[in-house]
């Protein structure tokens, strides 16, 4: 009954800090425009237009733009851009990281402008707009609110800090033997006799490491970086997926694996095991 109670109390932990998080989601898939995608950086980006017209008078067919912009989507898989219309666009933002760089309408010219062309209303728009700048990360979708600019090479500045973080981390190799599910559950013990604890795991593949943590008082979904040390794998913060990210603060190593004959551990200051010294080694259960 313990133990129940234990899971009932982190899910409903987990679910609230979830709810505290706020997320953009801007339905522009219908007007994307595959024909008119392009790669570039050595074909590491595919960039693919939208944009959403409104008609504002049905008689005359007066029409302004409502939004338009460019999805900046981070190939790591090589996708060729004749397949990328063959395949649900919102599946796709599940296997891949990407940006989306957009204008409202209060920045695009109206019919009564003198420079409105009515048959490309969506490539004509006020000098100097404000580009609104949304990511979404790998296999969460929805999109999370970067910033508002003036600056129309912003998009590419953080696309391309973005692309050398993936390889950065691609190119620190993770020997394959790491590869798996390692978790371990803490318990804290009760308050007001009902039983408490915290879940960790540490999530490693070919091309991304994700070491997580959620129960009392925790909540965390970090991407990190990693290193070979001899025999022990070395975690370093890179980006929160999900959750709080206050792991952000720590310097450093995050966490470190190693293996001791057939067991894994784990040593990581984040992990809290009730005690003042919580950077002990702790055996971890690893899951294929």
């Amino acid at each position: 009954m313990d133990k129940l109670i234990i899971v009932v109390i982190c899910f409903f932990l987990l679910e609230s800090c979830k709810e505290n998080k706020k997320q953009e989601n801007i339905d522009f898939f219908e007007y994307i425009d595959f024909d008119y995608a392009v790669s570039n950086n050595n074909k590491s980006i595919i960039e693919i237009p939208f944009c959403k017209i409104e008609t504002t008078d049905e008689v005359t067919y007066r029409t302004n733009v409502d939004y338009s912009g460019s999805v900046f989507l981070l190939n790591n898989e090589n996708i060729n851009i004749e397949e990328i219309a063959k395949i649900k666009l919102k599946e796709l933002m599940l296997e891949h990281e990407l940006y989306i760089k957009i204008i409202f309408k209060d920045d695009f010219l109206l019919n009564d402008s003198d420079d409105f062309v009515p048959d490309q209303p969506c490539l004509f728009y006020k000098e100097n707009p404000t580009y609104s700048i949304y990511y979404s990360g790998k296999g969460y979708g929805d999109l999370e609110f970067v910033e508002k600019t003036n600056k129309q090479d912003k998009i590419n500045e953080l696309v391309g800090n973005k692309l050398n973080m993936l390889n950065s981390v691609q190119t620190s190799l993770v020997p394959e033997k790491w590869y798996g599910d390692y978790i371990l559950f803490r318990d804290l013990g009760k308050i007001d006799d009902i039983g408490i604890g915290i879940g960790y795991s540490v999530e490693i593949k070919k091309d991304s490491v994700i070491f997580s943590g959620q129960g009392y008082q925790t909540n965390f979904y970090d991407l990190c970086t990693v290193k070979q040390n001899k025999d022990t794998l070395e975690l370093f913060y890179n980006k929160t997926i999900d959750g709080m990210d206050y792991n952000k603060s720590v310097e450093g190593v995050l966490a470190k694996l190693y293996k001791e004959k057939d067991n894994y551990y784990i040593i990581s200051k984040v992990i809290n095991d009730g005690s003042i010294e919580n950077d002990v080694p702790i055996l971890l259960d690893k899951e294929k």
